[in-house]
């Protein structure tokens, strides 16, 4: 297995789009569970506030009790129109929590992509980028068709008014083939199923195959929409993530 490579250097590549005005980026996340996708996509999210290619930020993460990522908490869409945030939180980042914070409501990944498509057309056009923590999320329970018309058209469509979409799952089985036709894919350890999949349509060979099945976590390798890898493995920085009280509700 390669020597590991700092993840910044890959950064050029995923912000590519942006770098050349083009809009919004798309990043694939893939792996098992607790290898370090969700914090390397949370990284990604931050180094794009840093870097200027983020205005205002809109997250779905209600998988665990603990989020990764940093902005004002809020169940849904309209529990964030209900309650705008206060002095004391980050007006220009939303992390969807769903039933995390209350038991009685959920977060669709549907209507926070349908109002990524409403910032994004607001005064001043701010570039939005929508983090996704569970892709499949979107995904009917019989297969691989999408739930409705705004996550394929946020993918396919949103980068013209200004939309990224950074996207995590660990079953790249159950996702539609616009996620990867239009992302680049960045995957840490995978499982059989999952790289066997990915072998099987042609988006990996078995060199690849090989290093995914043994990287260790906050490990990655870069797939571009070709099936291309560059042969490096990249290795996400740790990171210290402030907790929220709203995470242990």
């Amino acid at each position: 297995m390669p020597a590991a490579t700092p993840a910044e250097a890959i950064l050029p590549r995923l912000f590519e789009p942006l770098l050349k005005g083009l809009g919004g980026t798309r990043v694939g996340w893939i792996g098992n569970t607790g290898v370090g996708k969700s914090c390397g996509a949370a990284w990604f999210i931050d180094q794009a506030r840093a870097r200027g290619f983020a205005d205002v930020v809109l997250i779905v993460d209600d998988k665990d009790r603990h989020t990764h990522y940093q902005g004002a908490r809020r169940v849904n869409p309209d529990d964030a129109a209900a309650r705008p945030p206060s002095e004391k939180e980050d007006p220009t980042a939303v992390v969807y929590r769903g039933a995390i914070m209350d038991p009685g409501r959920s977060v669709d990944v549907e209507d926070v992509c349908r109002q990524a498509w409403d910032v994004a057309r607001s005064e001043g056009h701010p570039l939005v980028p929508v983090g996704i923590s569970e892709l499949r999320r979107a995904v009917s329970p019989a297969g691989r068709e999408w739930r409705g018309p705004w996550v394929p058209k946020t993918i396919t469509e949103g980068r013209g008014p200004g939309i990224s979409v950074s996207w995590e799952t660990q079953s790249p089985q159950r996702i539609p083939v616009e996620g990867f036709d239009n992302s680049v894919i960045c995957s840490f350890q995978l499982g059989r199923r999952g790289r066997a999949y990915l072998e099987r349509s042609d988006l990996i060979g078995p060199e690849v195959s090989a290093v995914m099945k043994n990287l260790p976590p906050r490990h990655f390798v870069v797939i571009d929409d070709a099936g291309d890898w560059d042969g490096q493995v990249y290795e996400i920085p740790l990171r210290r993530s402030k907790r929220d009280p709203s995470d242990e509700e």
